[in-house]
């Protein structure tokens, strides 16, 4: 490897897990309504993201490229966050980490061809979501009551692999800097969330402890994060950033082991060998 691809791996790495860790701070949120999750994530995320941009004199790139990868950032922030807050952390972390399926996917339309271990590979791993999501559902009897939403937080998870290959094509661009893509990708989601779904009355206060939960859920999971992710792509491109990745799910399943206490089911089993080695042999066909 390169000196730069090296660097761009560990970038990945980072995003990997601290996103990894996303389901940590949330599971920790979820007496807090979604919305409010949401709204205190943009907003932070944000507000953090305006200082740094004016402490460094950086020049905010309002460019259709720097706003569409913003959106799409936006948009897997939300979808995450949804699914975390509704499903398994480790079923959510497998499902999203079929991103590189999804990457190769839009390749295909853009009229780059697939190998044959691509396509067996990208049925490989759509097989495994599915195993996951069907298998979930099934076990977790929740899943089929009025109260839970179990299939919508594995289908919102499915969401964000697709939004997430999208931002790792568009980011891959270095005309743009992070910080700028961060920041659309705050004001795009706070606006939204205020324009469409969240009123002043429906938010909720946090606590001390709450307000430390999601401080550290924006610095770690959020900022930090997606600008690791931005350099990772630009850095060593799309795949490479995408293969990095695949280590989330392992990084979700060890600190829910080790901080949430929560075991594997014969589903994640089943499912996850699909997922990894579908995503394996799309990437090294």
């Amino acid at each position: 490897m390169s000196n730069e691809i090296t660097i761009g791996a560990g970038f990945s790495l980072y995003s990997s897990l601290m996103w990894g860790a996303t389901g940590i701070w949330i599971s920790y949120l979820s007496n807090l309504s979604l919305g409010t999750i949401l709204f205190y994530r943009f907003l932070i995320s944000l507000l953090i993201t305006s200082i740094i941009i004016y402490l460094t004199s950086q020049t905010l790139s309002l460019t259709k490229r720097a706003v569409c990868c913003g959106a799409a950032l936006c948009c897997y922030y939300t979808f995450a966050t949804t699914a975390f807050l509704l499903a398994n952390m480790v079923d959510v972390a497998l499902i999203i980490s079929t991103t590189p399926v999804f990457i190769i996917g839009f390749e295909f339309f853009k009229g780059v061809k697939p190998s044959l271990n691509k396509c067996v590979g990208a049925i490989s791993a759509l097989l495994g979501s599915t195993l996951v999501i069907v298998g979930s559902a099934t076990i977790d009897q929740s899943a089929v009551n009025d109260d839970s939403h179990v299939l919508v937080g594995l289908i919102c998870a499915l969401g964000a692999a697709i939004t997430m290959a999208v931002f790792s094509l568009m980011s891959a661009s270095k005309t743009v800097n992070a910080t700028s893509v961060n920041f659309w990708s705050y004001l795009l989601g706070l606006g939204l969330l205020l324009s469409w779904s969240v009123s002043a009355s429906e938010l909720q206060s946090p606590d001390v402890h709450q307000a430390g939960l999601l401080f550290a859920l924006v610095l770690f999971s959020t900022i930090s994060a997606g600008m690791a992710y931005k350099y990772a792509c630009q850095l060593a491109g799309p795949s490479t950033a995408a293969i990095v990745r695949l280590s989330t799910p392992m990084f979700a399943v060890l600190l829910s082991f080790l901080i949430l206490d929560r075991g594997l089911s014969l589903t994640h089993f089943i499912g996850a060998p699909f997922i990894l080695m579908g995503v394996y042999w799309v990437l090294h066909s």
